[in-house]
């Protein structure tokens, strides 16, 4: 198991990482698909039921980091989709509710990635798009 499965900063740095590197954000993204994360946020809306974004949207732990060429990378915000996922375990959860949660990673599948870490700058530019899948908030 890698330590960013299990810690959102590690998973950003890691991508800051290869991103540096030079890797495209495909490249980036083949790293991540298949894998199982465990990871903690805010609850920012719960959108179950919803036509369009059927899901829970979390604010997660702001991670910034600023690049030599004055470049800020932002990663803050995850959407757990709930096509493959159990509805019945998410229904409790508000806006504000802090969960952890798991969630296998997956390539994009809708228009929005799920999974975004950007450079924020004039042209704003995605580093890596990734989708989620089988979420479920760890229950105690």
């Amino acid at each position: 198991m890698n330590i960013w499965q299990n810690d959102w900063e590690k998973f950003v740095q890691e991508v800051v990482k290869h991103h540096i590197d030079g890797m495209h954000k495909e490249e980036i993204a083949t790293l991540f698909i298949g894998n199982k994360v465990t990871w903690s946020g805010i609850v920012r809306n719960n959108e179950l039921g919803q036509e369009n974004t059927n899901g829970i949207a979390l604010d997660m732990p702001d991670i910034k980091i600023r690049l030599l060429d004055d470049s800020l990378i932002v990663a803050n915000y995850i959407f757990l989709s709930m096509e493959t996922s159990k509805l019945e375990y998410w229904r409790e959860f508000s806006p504000g509710d802090h969960v952890t949660f798991t969630t296998e990673i997956i390539e994009s599948q809708f228009n929005f990635p799920e999974v975004e870490v950007s450079i924020c700058s004039n042209n704003p530019e995605i580093i890596v798009a990734l989708g989620t899948a089988n979420a479920e908030p760890v229950l105690y």
